[in-house]
């Protein structure tokens, strides 16, 4: 069982509890929060995570970056939570997972720290790694890739998902994975 961590000081855990509450509005509502998932874009050849030339070794520093996150503990330990009452998001597309976001990190599009964490129940009930998403209130775009509007409860917002850690036959960009199941 994972615990989550929590921010110790009064005003401080107060933001922090509403920003993860509205957050997490976003994250529990895939239908809303991720729109129609036939119109993102999955280019040829990114389906399976092979990418266009030169983004190979972009998308393995990000690789790099986060394979310690393998371990959810580890993620746990650098700022991840998992908001309250979260569930793992599923559509009749595939799944996306639960979501552990570093609320430090939103609006930073730096490719080796993304946001969010993907992961999925794996069948011996642990956690496994799947992907990572990245979140801007004002939009960007990484690895030739534009953030896709979607409209959480609380203003308009981008995100892009990114299956480094599970192929997606869909995309390596596309918001669900068909591969995925959080059963």
């Amino acid at each position: 069982m994972t615990t989550i961590r929590t921010v110790r000081s009064g005003s401080t855990r107060l933001l922090a509890a509403i920003t993860a509450l509205l957050l997490f509005a976003a994250l529990a509502t895939p239908a809303l929060a991720h729109g129609d998932t036939a119109h993102d874009p999955a280019p040829r050849g990114h389906a399976l995570g092979r990418a266009a030339p030169g983004l190979g070794a972009e998308l393995a520093q990000v690789r790099a970056a986060t394979a310690r996150y393998h371990d959810v503990e580890v993620a746990l330990a650098d700022g991840f939570v998992l908001p309250p009452d979260s569930e793992c998001v599923e559509g009749p597309d595939g799944a996306m997972g639960y979501h552990y976001v570093n609320l430090g990190r939103v609006g930073q599009l730096d490719p080796t720290l993304p946001q969010v964490l993907l992961y999925i129940p794996g069948d011996d009930g642990r956690l496994r790694l799947v992907g990572v998403e990245y979140l801007s209130p004002t939009g960007g775009e990484l690895f030739g890739q534009p953030l896709a509007d979607f409209s959480p409860p609380f203003g308009p917002d981008t995100a892009l998902h990114v299956w480094l850690w599970q192929a997606n036959p869909a995309g390596m960009f596309a918001s669900y994975n068909p591969n995925l199941s959080c059963s």
